[in-house]
């Protein structure tokens, strides 16, 4: 319909030029063939551009039944379609607090939150459930460390049953850090305000596979400093598993987790549960 319109233009316009011919001694009548053919040229660069638009842009004319009024319907296909999943890198960080459900009587050192720290480092996926939706849900691949940092001499090796416990040998330690390090993958059900970009609140949780444990101390002896670094299970579990909450912006939250399993692998010496608070943030 629109090239038949536009042809049928062209020959209206091609028409009034011929038919002006008989006049051209007539300066007025010379300066108007003039504009009508400055006219039709415009015309066909006109239709040379909307048929460059023919893939985007398509118009329907069509006449109403009673009316005899044409209805014209425009639809734009658009390449630029949102995505609905995004994926970031996502770094976390804050304080350890460890829970003694005082499972025996062993020794337990004072393991002060904010020496303490816990983190994540890797990458993650929103993915909504529509365009407009402020439902999503989040999963990702996270490395995760948790470090319980004590000052009291204590160190942990294997009593007499090859138990991990903590105890003391003596020596006087400036520093003493348990690591247990896990390869975790969280899961969550994340809610968004519907502009995507100033309110978040998820919940969830995670699961991950021991990738190993480390202590590291630091003692004088004599006015000499000393770094020892020992890496092994410690008696942590092969897995651990937990639940998550983090409620902020949608790239920046303050996030917890609760580990569910105990801390380590035997709770005949320790139960211990562990929760970490912290800022996250996903870029």
């Amino acid at each position: 319909m629109r090239k038949n319109l536009f042809t049928a233009l062209l020959m209206v316009m091609a028409m009034l030029a011929s038919s002006t011919v008989w006049a051209q001694d007539d300066p007025d009548v010379e300066k108007k063939v003039d504009q009508i053919e400055q006219l039709s040229e415009q015309m066909k660069q006109l239709g040379q551009l909307i048929d460059s638009l023919s893939n985007e842009v398509e118009v329907e004319v069509e006449e109403a039944p009673e009316t005899n009024e044409e209805k014209i319907e425009i639809n734009i296909d658009r390449d630029d379609k949102e995505n609905l999943t995004n994926m970031y890198s996502l770094v976390y960080l804050g304080p350890t607090f460890v829970i003694d459900n005082e499972a025996s009587d062993a020794e337990t050192p004072d393991f002060s939150a904010f020496r303490s720290w816990s983190g994540q480092l890797g990458f993650t996926f929103v993915t909504r459930f529509g365009p407009r939706s402020p439902l999503g849900i989040e999963y990702g691949l996270v490395y995760q460390f948790t470090e319980l940092d004590n000052r009291d001499d204590y160190i942990i090796d294997q009593n007499a049953e090859g138990l991990w416990e903590y105890a003391k040998d003596g020596n006087d330690y400036q520093q003493s850090e348990l690591y247990a390090h896990y390869l975790t993958i969280p899961l969550a059900i994340r809610i968004n305000d519907r502009d995507n970009d100033k309110f978040s609140v998820s919940l969830g949780g995670f699961a991950g596979l021991r990738l190993g444990g480390t202590q590291e101390i630091k003692t004088e002896i004599d006015g000499e400093k000393f770094f020892t670094r020992q890496r092994t299970d410690f008696g942590l579990p092969d897995f651990n598993y937990g639940a998550s909450f983090g409620i902020g912006g949608d790239h920046v939250q303050w996030y917890s987790t609760y580990q569910i399993n105990s801390f380590f692998d035997s709770e005949e010496v320790y139960d211990w549960n562990v929760i970490t608070t912290g800022i996250r943030l996903t870029f």
